[in-house]
């Protein structure tokens, strides 16, 4: 017989021992895999349980026997119970979940799709972040090689530029020569034709006994082939040392040098003294470029005490030509000139560590067609009470192009002034005359007074000329407490700090 467990009064007498030991049973059976773990659970969920039901009261004919049960059990899911009657029959018996077990489910289940769903989240929010990292990383690399391209870009542009200022500085430099070996050719050609000579008073006596001329010389200097105890006035027999060359000198003579390097290693004593009235050539149509003079010794100055010279001018006069000179001694300078009246001319003075030319005393040296580079502290230095003229040359890649001091007064004609920290700086009381200069491209000033000095940059009857521009602060400086004039010159821009007085 199969039947509906009921627990109500009308239908069921207490239960027997024996339903009850499967009370006991079942509820042990449900109870036990609250502490065991899931693969427990799902072993004791395919375990079948028999036991032996025993009727509520005597099998009679009231029809009382074995039945199917349905157990109630509140933390499991549906599992198979079987039961046996007492006669070994069997009777089934479903356990069931109850509601709130259902819900717990329920909600059990929807916790663990809603944590599998912020675990998608999560995981979509990761991968989205790693992909604006890597965005991210990659437009870095992206402004990185811009910013490496316009670097490049800049550099090509500055050296083409430097390229371009190089070609046209020399152009600039071979026209000048051009014009310049023009207007001798022309003098030589005037000096040429002699006039005829005016007639003499028929009671003036002539001496007609013939004078003899005083012979200038040519020394040569070869360091590669020449030997101090040649002759040294032939080509062929070439002194070895500029040193030994100039103690044979008189005034008049010219010591020619041959291409070459001549430094200490070569046999040179410096510093190399010219005497009054010598001409020390090298080659002009090179502008100096072939012949070096590297090197410097102890000189004694007369104003300015111990110094260390390549070459010293302290006579009236003398001549310097197509040479380049390097002093790279500490506190070393290239030429130094004082108290007197030199000439120099289509040279370089280059990467001295001091000063390329020094000029002081009351000096008036004549100095055109040069070029002042890469000297560590000026270009040129004037001072005391010199004065001179400077034309035509350039002062470029040094700290100030020019420094001019003392009561100096030098004439500054046609020259550029470019690349300099400071293009010139003029201090003490010194009053220098600035016409038809450029000064552009200084990382600085153009132009710097300082103390009490008094440039002339232009004045209505006779207009500076001057073209100022590009350069890195002022064009003009004027940090005096007087007013100079500046009348016709181009400022570009204007950038004129202090008083002057410009119109």
């Amino acid at each position: 017989m199969t039947a509906t467990q009921d627990f109500s009064a009308n239908r069921r007498r207490p239960a027997t021992a024996a339903i009850r030991r499967l009370s006991a049973l079942l509820a042990t059976c449900l109870m036990a895999p609250a502490g065991l773990g899931l693969g427990a659970l799902g072993a004791l969920a395919q375990t079948q349980t028999t036991v032996i039901a025993e009727e509520a009261g005597p099998a009679t004919s009231e029809g009382y026997g074995p039945r199917n049960l349905i157990l109630n059990q509140t933390n499991r899911p549906n599992r198979p119970v079987q039961v046996r009657d007492r006669d070994g029959s069997p009777v089934d018996a479903v356990v069931q979940p109850d509601a709130r077990t259902q819900e717990r489910r329920q909600r059990d289940l929807q916790a663990e799709r809603d944590r599998q769903e912020r675990e998608r989240q999560r995981q979509a929010e990761r991968q989205q972040q790693e992909q604006q990292r890597q965005a991210e990383r990659q437009q870095r690399q992206i402004q990185q090689e811009q910013r490496q391209a316009e670097r490049q870009q800049r550099q090509t542009q500055q050296e083409q530029q430097r390229q371009a200022e190089r070609q046209r500085q020399d152009q600039q430099r071979q026209a000048e020569r051009q014009r310049q070996e023009q207007q001798r050719q022309e003098q030589q050609a005037r000096d040429r034709v002699t006039p005829a000579p005016a007639p003499l008073p028929s009671d003036r006596v002539v001496d007609n006994t013939p004078t003899a001329p005083a012979i200038a010389r040519i020394l040569y200097v070869n360091a590669s082939t020449g030997s101090d105890g040649a002759i040294g006035t032939s080509q062929t027999a070439p002194y070895r040392t500029i040193s030994h060359a100039l103690r044979q000198a008189r005034p008049g003579d010219t010591v020619q040098l041959a291409a070459g390097t001549y430094n200490a290693s070569t046999g040179e004593q410096f510093p190399l003294v010219i005497p009054s009235g010598v001409t020390l050539r090298g080659d002009e149509a090179s502008e100096g470029q072939s012949v070096q003079i590297v090197g410097g010794g102890n000189y004694l100055s007369r104003t300015f005490a111990g110094q260390n010279v390549a070459i010293a001018i302290a006579n009236p006069k003398a001549i310097v030509s197509g040479i380049s000179v390097t002093n790279p001694n500490t506190r070393g300078t290239g030429l130094w000139i004082e108290g007197a009246d030199p000439t120099i001319r289509f040279s370089v003075f280059r990467g001295s560590h001091r000063d390329g030319i020094f000029v002081t005393g009351n000096s008036n040296p004549t100095i055109h067609n040069c070029l002042f580079v890469d000297n560590g502290g000026n270009g040129m230095a004037i001072t005391r009470s010199s004065g001179g003229e400077i034309r035509d040359s350039w002062f470029q890649s040094t700290g100030f192009g020019l420094a001019i001091g003392g009561a100096a007064t030098p004439l500054l004609l046609n020259n550029h002034i470019v690349n300099n920290n400071d293009g010139i700086v003029i201090s003490d009381s010194a009053s220098p005359i600035l016409r038809g200069n450029i000064i552009e491209n200084n990382s600085r000033d153009g132009i710097v007074a300082i103390l009490r000095a008094q440039p002339d940059l232009g004045t209505a009857a006779n207009p500076g000329n001057n073209r100022l521009s590009n350069n890195g602060r002022f064009h003009l400086n004027n940090a005096t407490n007087g007013t100079f004039t500046a009348i016709g010159n181009n400022l570009v821009g204007g950038r004129i700090s202090g008083q002057a007085q410009t119109r």
